[in-house]
């Protein structure tokens, strides 16, 4: 619960101009890596919606959600105002299986990042794909951390073979200054599908 809360009191403020240039790093990168054309893409943990959004034109359908509901709603009213008709903001019951479900620094946020995954796999159709991007790991003292320190890629990968994902690929892809608890990080992007049976 209180991620939750932390969310929505920063929720105003989230779209800064320096979110916004990673964010369109990442979109960029996602667009080269997986195929949209024609795909059902669910944007779990979307926040406002920077990564995804600007992705909707390329699919057939864009589905949005947030445990925020402040984060949900200022992407609802960029849907409305951009005038969207393939998107929307959903809740969790109401999630539709995915071609593509990105994830884009959830993961840290998450005390338990296998149940998570899990559940995530159930949620995609056959063949889909699964696409995580956040920090790799940072040798840091692990005490007292609110989020993951970021994540070993090895640990990650066999985290979801035990799921049945396959295929599984990963690289940095973006070393920032000071941008992950205050210290320089590298994120990388790891994509898993789920086998097509």
């Amino acid at each position: 619960m209180g991620n939750i809360d932390k969310f929505d009191l920063i929720a105003d403020k989230y779209d800064t101009d320096e979110r916004r240039e990673i964010s369109d790093i990442i979109t960029k990168k996602v667009a080269s890596e997986v195929e949209l054309a024609g795909k059902v893409l669910l944007d779990f943990g979307c926040g406002t919606g920077l990564v995804s959004l600007p992705l909707a034109d390329r699919l057939k359908k864009l589905e949005l959600y947030d445990a925020s509901e402040k984060m949900s709603a200022i992407v609802s009213e960029k849907i409305k105002n951009s005038n969207l008709s393939n998107a929307r903001v959903v809740k969790l019951d109401s999630v539709e299986k995915a071609d593509l479900i990105i994830l884009v620094q959830v993961l840290l946020h998450e005390k338990e990042v296998e149940p998570l995954l899990k559940e995530l796999y159930h949620l995609l159709n056959p063949a889909g794909q699964l696409v995580i991007v956040d920090f790799d790991l940072l040798e840091t003292n692990k005490e007292n951390l609110l989020v993951h320190p970021g994540f070993n890629q090895e640990k990650l990968s066999d985290s979801l073979k035990k799921l049945n994902f396959e295929r599984i690929k990963s690289e940095n892809f973006y070393k920032g200054k000071k941008n992950f608890m205050n210290t320089d990080a590298e994120m990388f992007i790891m994509i898993a599908d789920k086998k097509s049976f």
